[in-house]
């Protein structure tokens, strides 16, 4: 019973939370919202979880600042530049010796995070998410995978 309390208040205070906007959309374009068809689709990846902790944020696109709560950025097709904000976490234990940034441990880790362009193009229609690799030198490579459902 206790646990059947605990979960409806979890998925009340998740409800709560998306209901208020936390993750947002951004239409990056002038002019009326377009239909679906006519725009392509960036979404963020906050935290992936595989090997590594990490994520992928908005920077900026097209040098307009995004704020960190947009997760999904709506844009005309075409060439567009995203500043890419990385996120990984690393064991400090490695920081000055051979970095392997694909480590399982996450355990007394720290968060690196940087700002990396990437210049992408899109078409409208499609929807596209951001992922990252990582360097050996600590930082990260972004990525734009096409994910689009036909």
């Amino acid at each position: 019973m206790a646990h059947s309390r605990h979960l409806l208040f979890v998925s009340l205070a998740l409800a709560a939370l998306l209901s208020a906007g936390c993750a947002a959309t951004a239409r990056l374009y002038s002019g009326p919202e377009l239909p679906r068809d006519q725009v392509a689709v960036i979404e963020a990846n906050p935290m992936m979880h595989d090997f590594t902790a990490r994520g992928a944020l908005f920077g900026s696109v097209d040098g307009a600042h995004v704020r960190g709560t947009v997760l999904r950025i709506d844009v005309l097709p075409g060439t567009h530049t995203v500043e890419v904000q990385c996120s990984f976490r690393i064991k400090p234990t490695l920081l000055g010796t051979d970095f392997d940034p694909l480590t399982p441990i996450t355990r007394h880790s720290i968060m690196r995070q940087s700002r990396v362009p990437l210049t992408v193009q899109v078409e409208a229609g499609h929807t596209y998410q951001l992922d990252v690799e990582f360097t050996r030198e600590q930082t990260c490579k972004p990525l734009l995978k096409d994910i689009t459902v036909r």
